[in-house]
């Protein structure tokens, strides 16, 4: 593994959460750093022969703030429309994400109206595809 002093912060469970869901080995996942800590959750870059990955750790008591079951149905009709395609692999359970690495992702600029108007239809698209989850 090229820095696996870095990969070791990671933490050796989700180096085995992250080989068992891509299906690589622990030593092959490289180029971790970390990309958020914050109030609910961290979040780190990490890279396999496959491509890049963020993994999400959960923070302590976010299961007490959030349905991970209503997260995940809601990742999962958000990928099956085409609306996002980063999602991998949630453990609701244990409340860790594998997702897609986006390099250079910002956040919509509400000021352009091209970005908004996107942003509508798939707003629209996820409307009218009348999904459900088990939470409102």
């Amino acid at each position: 593994m090229g820095n696996s002093k870095e990969a070791a912060t990671l933490g050796a469970a989700a180096l085995e959460n992250i080989a068992s869901v891509l299906g690589v080995a622990p030593t092959e996942v490289r180029d971790v750093w970390p990309l958020k800590q914050g109030l609910t959750n961290d979040s780190w870059h990490f890279a396999t022969p496959a491509g890049e990955y963020v993994y999400r750790s959960p923070g302590i008591g976010t299961e007490d703030l959030i349905d991970r079951e209503a997260e995940v149905a809601a990742l999962r009709v958000a990928r099956d429309l085409g609306l996002d395609g980063t999602f991998v692999h949630e453990d609701a359970r244990a409340g860790w994400k594998i997702s897609r690495f986006i390099a250079d992702a910002r956040t919509l600029n509400a000021h352009d109206g091209a970005e908004v108007a996107r942003a509508m239809r798939m707003a629209r698209t996820l409307h009218a595809s009348n999904a459900r989850v088990g939470r409102s």
